[in-house]
This record gives C-alpha cells, sequence and structure tokens, in this order.
C-alpha cells in the first residue's frame, strides 16, 4: 500500500475493527515509526496495535501503538520459533514504561 494511503486506510477501518491492525511489509520485518504515526493520525483515539517485528531496541520507536503483538522481534537468535525470554523480559520493561508515559 502506498504510504500517502495509510491514514485515509486506518480512518475507515476504525469503522470496522475494534483495534486497527498494522505491520511490516512481511513477517519479521518492521513497520518503521512512520507507518505508525500514519496509522495513528487516521485512528484517532480508537485503539492500534503494531504486529511487526517488535524487540526491546525498537519498541520505544512505535510508543503511538496501544499494543504490540509479539513473536519474531524477540526469538532467540537463529530460531523462528522459540522466545527468548530475557528478550522478552527486556520488551515487557520497555513496554512498561512506555505506558507509564502515556
Amino acid at each position: 500500500m502506498d504510504p500517502e494511503c495509510w491514514q485515509d486506510a486506518a480512518r475507515e477501518a476504525v469503522r470496522f475493527m475494534d483495534v486497527v491492525t498494522t505491520s511490516g511489509p512481511a513477517s519479521g520485518e518492521e513497520a518503521g515509526p512512520g507507518k505508525v504515526r500514519h496509522f495513528r493520525a487516521g485512528t484517532g483515539a480508537a485503539p492500534l496495535a503494531l504486529a511487526s517485528r517488535i524487540t526491546p531496541e525498537s519498541a520505544g520507536d512505535h510508543a503511538e501503538a496501544d499494543t504490540f503483538l509479539v513473536a519474531t522481534g524477540i526469538n532467540r537468535a537463529g530460531d523462528f520459533y522459540r522466545i527468548d525470554s530475557a528478550r522478552l523480559a527486556r520488551l515487557m520493561r520497555v513496554a512498561r514504561e512506555i505506558g507509564s508515559h502515556g
């Protein structure tokens, strides 16, 4: 989808979804903070989720999202199927910090 359409797509999605969810271009690829900002502008106060390579290092770049759907960004190196518990713990700390600012 053309980035210029992201805000309009999110605005339209709010009419049909309880939580508008966006992601990166493919599984395991980051959405980039610009996409989340455009979607937030389109959703307004409605819930916005991000399901795209959220890591402890990148979570702060996506603070506009209300919810993260997490898997590949915290997996063990080279293992698509198993979550690294230390990375999960770091991500949870970052997410709590983000939440405390909102």
